[in-house]
């Protein structure tokens, strides 16, 4: 619980400044430096809480807000070629967490353009994880654990 008090704590803008006068970067590269640690900052604690609900009787979050907010910062980092690539894990921990087929469609464009641009197989490794968390979640069944348990997920999340 620590940790995601932390996490909320992380100012993405003071990280990103720093970040500038160190390097003297413009002050473009300064605000997409912020969306990105903004989008890690978001999928952590989307993260954080998934792990947690799933080892606690608590209902779990809802984080329809935080969701929508990372997968906003995905499409605003979609622009800049360098920092879009470094979006793998955000853009997966965002799918896990998106339930409308219009958020799980925008991440798999997403995926794709991920993979046009770095052909790394994780990510094709994600596009299928996630595929079967979308189906497993559309045909549940008894022996399956609340959605918000991380070990329905299998291991190959781990390589993302």
């Amino acid at each position: 619980m620590e940790m995601l008090e932390l996490t909320e704590g992380f100012d993405s803008l003071e990280w990103a400044s720093d970040f500038k006068r160190r390097a003297a970067s413009p002050t473009t590269e300064v605000k997409s430096l912020c969306m990105l640690s903004q989008a890690y900052k978001v999928a952590t604690l989307l993260y954080g809480r998934r792990v947690l609900s799933a080892l606690s009787t608590q209902p779990t979050s809802n984080n329809a807000k935080l969701v929508s907010q990372l997968l906003s910062l995905i499409e605003a980092l979609q622009n800049d070629a360098i920092l879009f690539k470094c979006l793998l894990w955000p853009t997966f921990i965002a799918g896990l967490e998106s339930w409308a087929k219009s958020q799980q469609a925008f991440v798999m464009e997403s995926l794709r353009a991920l993979w046009d641009s770095t052909s790394c197989l994780n990510v094709i490794g994600a596009s299928k994880i996630l595929r079967d968390h979308w189906k497993r979640e559309d045909f549940p069944d008894a022996l399956m654990c609340e959605i918000s348990d991380v070990g329905g997920l299998g291991r190959g999340w781990l390589l993302i």
